[in-house]
C-alpha cells in the first residue's frame, strides 16, 4: 500500500513537472490561466455586492473597461508606430481609471468610457 502510493506520488510530480513546462513555453495557455482566476475574482465580487444589495451594474462596467484599457495599454506599447505621447496618455488614462473609486465611477463612467473609445481610434489612426 505504502509503496503504491509512493508511485502515484512520483507520477503525480512529473506529471506536473510536465505540465509546468508546458505552461512556461505557451504563453497563451498561460495567459488563460491567470485571467481564469480574475474572472473567478470578479464574479465572486458582483455576487457580494448582490448579496449585500449594491448595485452592481457599476461595477460590471468598471470590470469591462479595466479590460478595454489594459487591452489598450498592450496595444500601445507592442506596436512600435505609437507615439509616445499617446502611449503615455493611454498609461495616465489607464491609471487614472484603475484608482477611481465606484462611487466617483457612477459620475464619470461615460467620461472614462467616450476616452476609451478617443484612444482606440487614435492608436488605430496612428498606425494608418
Amino acid at each position: 500500500m505504502f509503496y503504491w502510493n509512493i508511485v502515484k506520488f512520483v507520477v503525480g510530480i512529473v506529471l506536473l513537472s510536465i505540465s509546468y513546462g508546458y505552461i512556461q513555453n505557451h504563453p497563451a495557455e498561460k495567459v488563460s490561466i491567470l485571467s481564469w482566476f480574475q474572472v473567478m475574482y470578479e464574479r465572486g465580487q458582483v455576487f457580494v455586492y448582490e448579496i449585500f444589495g449594491k448595485d452592481t451594474s457599476v461595477l460590471r462596467q468598471k470590470h469591462r473597461l479595466e479590460q478595454y484599457y489594459q487591452e489598450l495599454v498592450r496595444i500601445a506599447e507592442s506596436r512600435s508606430c505609437v507615439s509616445p505621447d499617446l502611449l503615455s496618455e493611454v498609461l495616465e488614462t489607464s491609471i487614472a481609471f484603475s484608482q477611481t473609486s465606484l462611487e466617483e465611477l457612477s459620475d464619470t463612467i461615460a467620461y472614462f468610457s467616450l476616452k476609451a473609445s478617443e484612444l482606440d481610434v487614435a492608436i488605430q489612426e496612428s498606425c494608418n
